[in-house]
């Protein structure tokens, strides 16, 4: 077992950060399905087609990140391209729904504040943003494995 200042690093952090990743994907997506497939004249994926991103990122995610998880060999590469498309994912979604609540808010003639924008009959702003935080973990993942090539150098 090696030692990382005084405590033992015997755990293999980056394989098992993935697999949080995919656990986190996995309930992200399932929290987005249940929000956007809403039934109704309203439902997320009646209004915006791009509903869809995060019922078709997050499946693809957990995939990507369980592969990870498995095969040390493609991690790096893998941790790079998923955690760069869940920041993009995280940030347009928080994108469009503050977009959204501002055009409903003016609809309805209410004050553009902070409670209107994120009040109990706005979309959900820092939902998206569970995507971007964890694709940010993600990416630590390819940071640390580059970061182990260039002391190998």
């Amino acid at each position: 077992m090696t030692m990382v200042g005084n405590a033992p690093s015997g755990l293999d952090w980056p394989k098992w950060l993935m697999f949080y990743a995919a656990a986190s994907f996995a309930v992200y997506g399932t929290d987005a399905a249940i929000n956007h497939l809403a039934f109704g004249p309203r439902s997320a994926i009646a209004e915006n087609a791009l509903a869809y991103t995060p019922l078709i990122f997050a499946p693809l995610a957990v995939v990507a990140c369980l592969l990870a998880f498995a095969v040390p060999r493609w991690r790096p590469a893998l941790a790079w391209v998923t955690g760069a498309l869940a920041v993009v994912v995280g940030a347009t979604g928080m994108g469009i729904h503050l977009l959204e609540n501002i055009e409903n808010a003016q609809e309805a003639e209410r004050a553009l504040t902070a409670f209107a924008l994120s009040g109990p009959a706005a979309l959900p702003f820092f939902a998206p943003a569970a995507f971007a935080a964890t694709g940010i973990v993600v990416l630590l993942v390819g940071i640390d494995a580059r970061l182990k090539r260039i002391r190998e150098a």
